[in-house]
């Protein structure tokens, strides 16, 4: 089941995973490193209603974000270039991406 959230743009439902099941969410960078096989996930957590009533039992989402070095390059790793040998994002650097994600973000960031 799929709602639409904006132009091209739907949120799919995730059947709830068995117990003890925990899910990876990737981020910006990981996409870029891998040319786009694995797409960065735009992400919430909502708990279900149950039978109508509020849901009995409690979720949980803790993030945890992990980036390298800030001087650290991103670029397209080689083995993730296709055949036409298209890289789709920019040669970049941890700390230029991480900035510019702030910037997209928070207006009252200093640049």
């Amino acid at each position: 089941n799929a709602s639409q959230s904006g132009e091209g743009e739907y949120w799919m439902d995730v059947p709830i995973a068995p117990l003890g099941t925990f899910v990876v969410n990737l981020g910006d960078m990981l996409e870029r490193w891998t040319n786009g096989k694995f797409k960065s996930t735009v992400h919430r957590v909502l708990i279900p209603p149950s039978n109508g009533k509020e849901q009995e039992r409690e979720r949980y989402s803790i993030p945890f974000f992990y980036d390298p070095q800030f001087d650290a390059i991103v670029e397209c790793l080689e083995s993730c270039v296709g055949d036409d040998g298209v890289k789709k994002y920019p040669r970049t650097t941890s700390g230029e991406h991480l900035l510019s994600k702030y910037h997209e973000t928070h207006a009252d960031f200093a640049k």
